[in-house]
């Protein structure tokens, strides 16, 4: 599952800001499954700027922090 904790950016509703910070949790039971999701993220985030015609040095940055994880939540019926 995909979360998506916070948007941050701008200051102005009639402004395009320079950059913009999204913040997702992933949550997965499979640590190989994590790393496909994060990488289709990544992926993703990049192919939409080329398809935007972004140039490359404004790509998009990916960060994954790795000491803070979530578990998966399993709900009990």
């Amino acid at each position: 599952m995909i979360t998506v904790g916070s948007i941050h950016g701008g200051t102005k509703r009639n402004i395009i800001p320079d950059d913009v910070k999204l913040q997702l949790t992933v949550r997965t039971y499979k640590s190989d499954t994590r790393e496909r999701v994060l990488a289709a993220i990544d992926q993703i985030a990049k192919g939409c700027a080329i398809a935007a015609g972004i140039p490359p040095e404004r790509a998009p940055i990916v960060t994954v922090s790795k000491d803070e994880r979530c578990p998966a939540m399993l709900q009990q019926p």
